[in-house]
């Protein structure tokens, strides 16, 4: 479990530098979020100060509307780090704010994508960072609009998979993602 530990280290520094909105691996978020309450909360505090560093990093680059709401979230979440080793850390309050974060980035992918202009090929990105979105929806308190989101996202899914493929069905794909994704993260952004 050490070595595991160590090379996800190791290998999350390495990456820190070539990291861009499209390839951020959720993954790691994941992986904190298991060790936390585990037996070395120094070590996951480590990691944890690694993954918000390449977030960070990751949400100043970025010019989406998601970027500043990452960054706060890590702001938030960082001032609980020095609690995190002492044992002294409200674990379900910063398991949140990691969940938060992961939906917030999953949000500022697809918008990275949607300002790209370009879906056609980025079927399977646009699917997984909407499963990504997805779960975190029941984060918030939106009511309604929650529910729309969700719907609206239930349709991408839809035709998110049509996006890999050519021909005029692969365009019209497009053309749908693209309006029902706008809509979902313009009713997203207003929600947080």
């Amino acid at each position: 479990m050490k070595k595991i530990v160590l090379l996800f280290t190791f290998l999350s520094v390495l990456s820190f530098n070539q990291v861009s909105a499209q390839d951020f691996d959720f993954n790691k978020i994941d992986n904190v979020l298991s060790l936390l309450g585990g037996k070395d909360q120094s070590k996951t505090e480590t990691i944890l100060k690694s993954v918000l560093g390449e977030l960070e990093q990751d949400a100043k680059v970025s010019k989406g509307q998601f970027g500043s709401k990452i960054l706060s979230q890590i702001g938030g979440l960082s001032s609980m780090l020095p609690l995190l080793s002492k044992g002294k850390a409200n674990l379900p309050v910063i398991q949140k704010a990691l969940k938060v974060i992961k939906m917030l980035q999953g949000a500022q992918q697809l918008s990275a994508l949607l300002k790209g202009g370009k879906l056609l090929g980025q079927g399977k990105s646009v699917l997984s960072n909407v499963a990504v979105l997805k779960s975190g929806l029941d984060l918030l308190n939106g009511g309604s609009a929650i529910s729309k989101i969700s719907k609206t996202l239930d349709l991408v899914t839809k035709k998110g998979a049509k996006l890999d493929k050519s021909g005029l069905g692969a365009k019209l794909a497009q053309k749908a993602v693209n309006k029902k994704l706008g809509s979902a993260l313009s009713l997203l952004g207003g929600l947080i």
